[in-house]
């Protein structure tokens, strides 16, 4: 059950219109507000703070998209978030992602790329451990040619993603995107919070 009121652009808080433009801009010509972006307007600040950190990615990403939407797809499915699952799903398959390759991510298996994998332990690690990854794991990225820039850059993406989800478990989001498949316990195998 949705806890929030979703708003439309006309009777959000004035504070959460600009923003909400902008939402529905991105909306690839449908111009319709996705839920989570009519919840978060309910608080200006909350949707101002989920458009800050997209708005640093828009700015500042050095991760190609591909690689920005596996960790997140990873992300949400160690969080178990059936809402940003499906988000980072689509956005995923428009990155280039097979249905095989994200049912290998989802599952925690490398999907053909060890020098991604390792990055992706890294989230996952973060993911399920509080930010907390083990020093093996942290090492095997930095092995695998990964630099400190780029796993700073992984764990800002893990952030956005659990601000997300968390967001969508807290105000009970309904789904208005294409179901993507179910998170499973098989994302987080191997992963010890510490």
């Amino acid at each position: 059950m949705t806890r929030i009121p979703a708003h439309t652009v006309d009777d959000a808080p004035a504070a959460s219109r600009p923003l909400l433009e902008h939402f529905a801009r991105q909306s690839r010509g449908a111009r319709r507000l996705l839920n989570l972006h009519a919840e978060m307007a309910h608080s200006p600040v909350a949707l101002a703070a989920y458009y800050g950190m997209r708005r640093a990615f828009d700015e500042h990403a050095t991760l190609d998209p591909r690689t920005r939407t596996a960790i997140m797809f990873t992300t949400s499915a160690v969080q178990g978030c059936g809402y940003t699952h499906a988000i980072h799903a689509m956005l995923a398959r428009a990155s280039g992602w097979s249905e095989s390759d994200l049912e290998s991510l989802r599952a925690g298996r490398d999907a053909g790329d060890v020098r991604l994998a390792a990055l992706l332990e890294v989230a996952r690690a973060a993911a399920a451990g509080a930010g907390r990854v083990p020093d093996t794991t942290w090492q095997r990225a930095l092995d695998a040619g990964w630099t400190t820039a780029e796993l700073l850059e992984t764990y800002a993406s893990v952030g956005l993603s659990l601000f997300t989800g968390g967001f969508t478990h807290f105000a009970g989001t309904r789904l208005d995107v294409p179901e993507a498949f179910s998170p499973s316990p098989e994302a987080t195998r191997g992963v010890r919070p510490s």
